[in-house]
């Protein structure tokens, strides 16, 4: 019984009020409006929002201890706009929804019937256009990207390169004393570390796999100067 006098009169209250709207919303129906429709978007709408109108999210401390953006407190920002402002804002969040892209098919383009193409087409802006734009200032950052990284690469190649060429040194430079036996140790030895090396993921690769003496360039001077086999 309670719970059918409140539905019933509730009822009758929205019918009674509804046969008093005026034609043109007051500030306070305007504002109840954009209110209601901001908190009914959800927070990943809330986040997009928030962003293309540069609002500052602070986080605070949630009841369970987390923290979070507390987006109902942007709605100051909304009850402190103009009528206009308000007009326009509801149309933006009747648009936010399409900024979504799914992450199944992440390039699937904007649908022809969506709202925001139905609105783009009525105000005469150029999807095409303005997609064209995006994907030429991305392509330029990208670039820009890989040409900085460009010369830690190659400093990196020719690192690799030295301690390569002080391993083919030691082990064929001094050809005139090298004999089958300690080219065949030499060459085991470089071989074992190599495979502990493959096992072993807490250690750099050149700490296991090149001994000190093999990790300079300097290291076949030294080794002509001292005349005997430091291996």
């Amino acid at each position: 019984m309670a719970e059918r006098v409140q539905k019933q009169s509730r009822v009758r209250v929205l019918g009674a009020i509804r046969k008093k709207l005026p034609d043109v919303l007051s500030r306070p129906d305007l504002e109840m409006v954009a209110l209601d429709y901001f908190r009914r978007l959800g927070h990943d709408n809330h986040r997009r929002l928030s962003k293309l109108y540069a609002w500052e999210k602070k986080k605070s401390k949630t009841s369970w201890g987390a923290q979070a953006v507390d987006y109902e407190k942007i709605t100051a920002a909304v009850q402190a706009m103009k009528a206009a402002d308000l007009n326009r804002f509801l149309i933006v969040c009747a648009l936010v929804s399409d900024l979504y892209c799914p992450g199944y098919n992440p390039r699937q383009s904007l649908e022809k019937d969506s709202n925001l193409a139905r609105a783009a087409a009525r105000y005469k802006v150029e999807h095409s256009k303005l997609a064209t734009a995006v994907r030429a200032e991305l392509s330029r950052a990208k670039d820009k990207v890989k040409d900085q990284n460009q010369p830690r690469a190659e400093g990196n190649h020719r690192k690799g390169n030295s301690q390569a060429l002080a391993i083919t040194s030691y082990l064929f430079a001094e050809t005139e004393r090298l004999t089958f036996q300690s080219f065949n140790r030499d060459l085991s030895v470089f071989f074992q570390r190599f495979m502990c090396g493959a096992k072993s993921r807490n250690s750099s690769f050149d700490d296991i796999l090149l001994p000190p003496k093999w990790r300079s360039g300097d290291y076949l001077a030294s080794q002509r100067r001292s005349g005997t086999d430091q291996m």
